[in-house]
């Protein structure tokens, strides 16, 4: 029985990983699926087994994980059908599940898990949310050349895929941005509830000065401005580049990479050729090292493409805010990121090089720096951005499923008593 005393317990949560260290989706997945095992729900999770891996099903912190195994033939992996016998797997899941779902959470990745919902709700009338992390198939279209072949193939799989998101009593969307998006693509404006994603309620607890992070970590001590993850082709880093050439020859100031990707080769090729500039490149850290290494910038930069606007949220964002750590937003202010930063006074935004060169430089010049971005910072992500204001909004989702069913059961009348109360 949930918190609620309603029949509506037994929730589903399907996605293509489960488990933490694969990735921020995964990460977030899990981390739900056990939350919810935690406020008494009767949680289980539909995922694929690890390469290689047979079916199974185990109990894991309170959640029932069914993983479906992908035992493919080495010659069909070879051309590139993996993904499709997964994604077969998961319906036949679906089509044969051995027990009843009130509620099924889909985080549609790769694409189209959503069908596994409808299956489901096909066979128990089981309440859809479509949990959407971010939007690749707009990705793709607007990466490659309008008439491409993968462009067009893209638009027609989003439309797809939209459809789909329709056939859903709710879609949670990451934003305001994302949420328009949804809207255009046909999803009605009423189904749709924005939920962040989110960091450990426990970062408030655990920051620790930059010059005490530097100094663990082996760097030299100037201010620094720093860029962390991956910078991969969504990522506007042409402003990036225009700064570092710009202000990297300040004796107190330094940039730090800590990643890799596209974006930051683009730097390094540039530093190779100016050996005397303040420019450190670090590889990504292991998780277990992650939040030290955050805590050796004085300002981070968040990046995004315009094009980007409304299919993702730079999640980056959420352990920066819990860390105070105040953010320069390298993006239009019209993206969901920037909007956040602006709206709380946690930092700053730039569409362009000459725009980001001027932030740092205010930032670095401020007398009370990190004050007051760094206060405005934590009530973010107190607000919005940690585990428990996520979880709280993923609970008051389900709840209201709840009340709809508890409210439909009331107004239910039976022929005879109709009769009874006509005579």
């Amino acid at each position: 029985m949930n918190p609620s005393g309603s029949e509506l317990s037994r929730v589903i949560l399907i996605g293509q990983s489960f488990g933490r260290g694969h990735a921020a989706t995964s990460d977030l997945f899990t981390e739900l699926a056990e939350s919810l095992a935690k406020h008494s729900y009767q949680v289980a999770v539909l995922t694929s087994s690890p390469a290689g891996q047979p079916s199974s099903t185990s109990l894991e912190h309170g959640v029932v994980v069914h993983r479906v195994g992908m035992q493919l033939p080495e010659r069909f992996q070879n051309l590139g059908l993996t993904l499709p016998f997964l994604w077969f797997q998961l319906m036949r899941w679906c089509l044969h599940a051995p027990h009843h779902f009130d509620q099924a959470i889909l985080l549609d990745t790769p694409y189209f898990l959503t069908l596994g919902g409808l299956i489901l709700r096909w066979r128990h009338g089981t309440r859809l949310i479509a949990w959407i992390m971010d939007r690749p198939l707009l990705q793709i279209s607007r990466l490659n050349p309008p008439r491409s072949v993968k462009t067009q193939l893209a638009i027609r799989l989003n439309w797809i895929q939209s459809l789909l998101y329709r056939q859903c009593q709710r879609v949670v969307a990451l934003g305001v941005c994302m949420k328009r998006g949804l809207i255009a693509d046909g999803i009605p404006a009423e189904r749709i509830r924005i939920i962040r994603t989110w960091a450990e309620s426990s970062l408030l607890d655990v920051s620790i000065s930059p010059t005490e992070a530097r100094e663990s970590c082996r760097l030299p001590q100037a201010f620094t401005v720093m860029y962390s993850g991956y910078a991969g082709a969504w990522h506007n880093f042409q402003p990036i580049l225009e700064a570092v050439q710009a202000l990297a020859f300040r004796p107190d100031l330094q940039f730090l990479f800590c990643g890799e990707g596209p974006g930051i080769e683009t730097v390094r090729r540039w530093t190779d050729l100016h050996p005397q500039c303040h420019v450190i490149f670090r590889p990504l850290v292991p998780a277990s090292q992650r939040l030290e290494s955050l805590c050796c910038g004085d300002l981070h930069l968040v990046a995004l493409k315009a094009s980007m606007e409304g299919t993702c949220c730079p999640s980056k964002l959420n352990p920066l805010l819990g860390l105070a750590r105040p953010v320069i937003v390298v993006a239009p202010r019209s993206t969901q990121t920037a909007e956040d930063v602006i709206h709380s006074g946690a930092g700053l935004c730039a569409e362009t090089g000459l725009e980001l060169i001027e932030a740092i430089e205010r930032m670095i010049t401020t007398p009370s720096y990190p004050s007051p971005f760094a206060e405005l910072a934590r009530q973010a992500f107190q607000h919005a951005h940690c585990e428990t204001a996520a979880i709280a909004e993923w609970l008051a989702l389900l709840k209201e499923a709840e009340t709809s069913h508890q409210l439909l059961a009331k107004t239910r009348i039976s022929p005879l008593k109709n009769r009874d109360e006509m005579r």
